[in-house]
């Protein structure tokens, strides 16, 4: 049995949403043109190459959309939501561009230069952090109190880490 080291994983998963991408926008295409099957005259469906950079930035892109509908952010809001979303965007191209390089590189690099590639990372998080908070903080201010208390359970509970076990 052969387990996929984490690149093979990555380069497996990406080559299926790919795949997966390319059928389903095909579909799309067929159908929004009523050519699916029909007698009428073919038309061309374009692929759109999907990188890594466009999953990252869909991947973003989900992420801003999950957290402003679990954040139950109001019209009279949505300019201090662009910001925070705007500042989301920014922290998340900084990060993955050095997760990027950090990854094309792992190959060669040395004990050193991984810990000095992941301070990179780490100090690049902190860096949006830092600008993320000034405008989160103008939008919790502006929400309600039913919002505010929805919002701190929604950053109390991070969705990346597993339910905590029931003791």
């Amino acid at each position: 049995m052969h387990l996929l080291t984490n690149a093979e994983a990555v380069t497996s998963g990406v080559a299926s949403l790919i795949l997966f991408s390319t059928t389903l926008c095909a579909g799309y295409a067929l159908a929004a043109n009523g050519n699916a099957g029909h007698d009428a005259a073919p038309t061309a469906v374009v692929a759109v190459p999907v990188t890594a950079e466009s999953i990252a930035t869909a991947d973003c892109e989900s992420r801003i959309a999950r957290l402003h509908d679990r954040l139950m952010v109001t019209a009279a809001q949505e300019s201090l939501w662009h910001e925070v979303a705007s500042i989301m965007r920014i922290n998340d191209r900084a990060v993955d561009a050095l997760a990027t390089a950090r990854h094309e590189g792992a190959a060669k690099m040395t004990a050193v230069e991984d810990l000095r590639s992941y301070g990179e990372i780490t100090a690049a998080h902190a860096v949006g952090i830092r600008a993320f908070a000034p405008a989160f903080a103008a939008l919790y201010e502006s929400m309600t109190e039913t919002q505010k208390q929805n919002a701190d359970a929604v950053f109390r509970r991070d969705e990346r880490l597993p339910e905590p076990k029931a003791t």
